[in-house]
């Protein structure tokens, strides 16, 4: 398909049949037998993946990248390469990604706040298959340290797990591009993401602050929202706005949730939530104030959802709290892990409409409440005290680790002490240390007097 030839003054040319049956000479000038072969090999690839219709190999498609300009446009004329179409722009692929998005508001919102970092650090008129890995790890690397741009105080940095979400997004926006053949290989392939939970976010609303919260309500509207959320771990404001008188089953105590956000997943669109009884008697009263023939449960849910976040905010204060992060998600979060520690995770996952690992991820939170209840609440456990009065395994070790946390004197130094206070520390010690009483036993044990925790060590 392709032959070699060299003329008299060590230039090379290579022959090779073209897609229209025309035989076509190239010449590379003066080049080493090694380099002409390996073009050789090359052209015969293209000849035969242009025959047989099979797409190119990475190492191929690399070297028609780095292919000279000349050496492009004759292959291009005889039909082993296809002419280049212009590569489409950013700002372009973002629409087209958008576009082609069915996600709900919220989440539209999420996309744009990833897109507008991409178009400001890439640049919008920048075509996509000039993006390197490289321009992707600086724009990683923008948002972490200046990701929040409209802050008063200038750019801030944002937290790990937005970091995450929007390393997420962009992943996302170029394997959809990678999937439309606009290019052939994502910048984004290969970077990590990282997590998306956020622990010191965490807040964990006990019923004692939960009713103080209750009683700062101005209203029953109030009062309800804020209860639902944080009883029945209903996701503020979607579903709780999609309530009805109807959704609940008064003699089962139980209230049939509506989920816009995973109404898209197959068997998560509707989800039977119990009625505890914190919550059973602010239902009741909820019912007895609202109006005759009245259908929405909760018709505050209705309003902004930015009104009702500072109106909580306001309650939150005048209850005697300072406002924690996430402060609506956070009753959520409580109430699932209240369900976690009494009930299988299997069925408090399904009332809380999640998967069991998007419950432990961003939801679950660690309470001292469990940890203390494998340690004990009192001081450290004994066994009972051994026959001949030997202390116990528990008191020896206890005072061994007293004895090891306070100073010793013969950890003083010499270099450290005058000849005075070494002097002092040998008396205090010696008269520290207690006579034995008697000689017990066969083999001849010496009883000291008191216990263990008698002894005293130097107050150096």
């Amino acid at each position: 398909m392709a032959s070699i030839s060299r003329s008299k003054n060590g230039c090379t040319a290579i022959y090779v049949i073209g897609t229209d049956g025309k035989r076509s000479k190239f010449s590379l000038g003066k080049v080493t037998k090694k380099q002409a072969e390996a073009t050789k090999l090359r052209m015969e690839q293209l000849v035969q993946d242009r025959r047989l219709g099979t797409p190119h190999d990475s190492a191929l498609l690399e070297w028609i990248k780095e292919l000279a300009p000349e050496l492009r446009r004759r292959l291009i004329s005889i039909g082993l390469l296809k002419a280049e179409q212009s590569a489409i722009k950013l700002k372009d692929l973002i629409e087209r990604f958008l576009a082609a998005s069915m996600v709900k508001p919220s989440t539209a919102a999420s996309y744009k706040q990833c897109t507008d970092s991409l178009l400001r650090v890439l640049g919008a008129t920048t075509p996509i298959d000039t993006i390197t890995a490289a321009d992707a790890d600086r724009w990683q690397c923008e948002i972490k340290s200046a990701g929040r741009v409209r802050e008063i105080k200038g750019p801030r940095s944002l937290s790990i797990a937005t970091v995450a979400k929007r390393t997420n997004v962009a992943k996302t926006i170029f394997n959809r591009a990678k999937r439309w053949k606009l290019i052939s290989s994502s910048p984004f392939e290969g970077m990590k993401s990282g997590s998306q939970s956020n622990p010191s976010r965490e807040h964990y609303v006990s019923e004692e602050d939960m009713q103080k919260i209750l009683d700062a309500c101005p209203d029953v509207q109030t009062r309800a929202f804020v209860a639902i959320a944080r009883y029945a771990g209903l996701r503020c404001y979607s579903e709780i706005s999609q309530l009805k008188w109807s959704d609940i089953n008064w003699d089962r105590k139980s209230l049939t949730v509506r989920s816009p956000k995973t109404e898209g997943k197959a068997g998560h669109a509707v989800r039977i939530v119990p009625i505890c009884e914190k919550l059973q008697p602010i239902l009741m009263d909820l019912f007895e104030h609202a109006e005759e023939g009245a259908v929405e449960m909760v018709p505050l849910a209705k309003q902004p959802s930015e009104r009702i976040y500072q109106r909580f905010g306001r309650i939150v204060e005048r209850a005697g709290f300072k406002r924690w992060p996430r402060l609506l998600q956070n009753l959520r979060s409580s109430c699932a892990t209240d369900w976690a520690s009494k009930y299988p995770v299997h069925e408090s996952s399904k009332w809380m409409g999640q998967s069991v690992n998007i419950a432990s991820k961003h939801y679950l939170q660690q309470r001292d409440l469990h940890f203390q209840s494998v340690t004990g609440t009192g001081p450290w456990a004994t066994s009972a005290v051994q026959q001949d009065g030997a202390e116990s395994g528990a008191v020896r070790v206890q005072n061994r680790v007293q004895r090891l946390s306070a100073p010793n004197c013969t950890n003083v130094r010499s270099s450290d002490a005058t000849p005075e206070t070494q002097q002092g520390c040998a008396d205090s010690c010696r008269t520290a240390q207690p006579s034995a009483k008697s000689i017990n036993g066969r083999s001849r044990i010496r009883t000291y007097e008191g216990k263990a925790n008698r002894f005293t060590v130097c107050p150096r």
